[in-house]
């Protein structure tokens, strides 16, 4: 949290503005945790816990960073990962917050049509 200024990695909300946003932050994998399976072991190996790789974020930003870059073509996340951590985290603030907003619009459109129907209903029933 220290690190990252207290504010969300991906798309720097401040996260100790409110009780509720401190108590909505979360930590996330940056390289997520599967990346670091080992097959040997048959479960992870430690990597993918270091202080380098967990960040400070909002729960919106994580679920929509999902497993990133792993959920890419196998050719494309291994491009990915090959790539210094402060590259690596320009793209995944990029890909996070552009997911994350075309998230938030379709959520809206769906909510604006559910209230039209419901505005139909009701107008319905006055007559």
């Amino acid at each position: 949290m220290k690190r990252e200024g207290a504010k969300c990695i991906y798309c720097d909300l401040d996260l100790v503005s409110s009780v509720e946003l401190l108590l909505s932050a979360e930590l996330d994998h940056l390289v997520p945790k599967e990346a670091f399976r080992s097959p040997e072991k048959k479960g992870f190996t430690k990597d993918g816990d270091y202080r380098t790789n967990l960040v400070f974020c909002c729960g919106p930003c994580n679920d929509s960073k999902g497993n990133w870059p792993l959920s890419l073509p196998e050719a494309e996340a291994r491009e990915m990962l090959a790539l210094n951590r402060d590259t690596y985290l320009e793209i995944a603030k990029k890909y996070t917050v552009g997911r994350r907003r075309s998230e938030e619009k379709r959520v809206a459109k769906l909510m604006a049509k559910a209230w039209a129907q419901r505005a139909t209903k009701l107008g319905a029933h006055k007559t």
